[in-house]
């Protein structure tokens, strides 16, 4: 299974999980660890970052 492959079977287990904030931020996130030399840590908290934004936004536009 090549590169490409893979990253569409994580985002797919992503939507699956009901993750959006990682869905959407992985591909960039990805590409900015390897130009930059990102850790494993380093990328997993982004992703958790990001994903706790996109749960906050939400939250923040949904009506009452």
């Amino acid at each position: 299974m090549n590169r490409e492959d893979e990253l569409e079977q994580v985002l797919q287990k992503l939507k699956w999980l009901r993750l959006p904030g990682m869905m959407r931020a992985l591909p960039g996130l990805l590409a900015k660890a390897s130009a930059e030399n990102l850790t494993t840590s380093d990328v997993i908290s982004r992703l958790c970052d990001e994903e706790k934004a996109s749960r906050m936004k939400s939250a923040i536009s949904q009506p009452k």
